[in-house]
């Protein structure tokens, strides 16, 4: 079995897609920290791409460890979370813009 976390609206075929909420293009509603739907040493893949930035700091771990539990040993986790040097880059561009906005404000020295 093929797992696919944080599906969303995407759909990908052969991958059972798990998200908490129950879209269209969802074939498993389960917490992707948990996957309580899924037995221990049940899945040869585990995607997950752009949901482990959603976790708390004091969640990946124990989702992480969920995860390794699940997948076969000798299974394949992949992992994509975004590029923090484009998100600093993107950042430093757009700083000026972006107290325009009202979008960096409290106070704080963004410098």
């Amino acid at each position: 079995m093929k797992l696919h976390l944080g599906s969303n609206e995407k759909h990908i075929d052969g991958y059972v897609n798990v998200d908490i909420r129950p879209l269209s293009a969802v074939d498993v509603v389960d917490d992707i920290k948990t996957l309580s739907s899924f037995e221990e040493n049940s899945a040869e893949v585990i995607y997950a791409s752009h949901v482990l930035e959603h976790l708390g700091r004091r969640e990946f771990l124990s989702a992480l460890k969920r995860w390794y539990d699940v997948l076969v040993t000798g299974g394949t986790l992949r992992i994509a979370v975004p590029d923090f040097e484009k998100v600093v880059e993107h950042y430093n561009e757009n700083k000026n813009l972006l107290l325009l906005r009202g979008f960096l404000y409290g106070g704080q020295d963004y410098a």
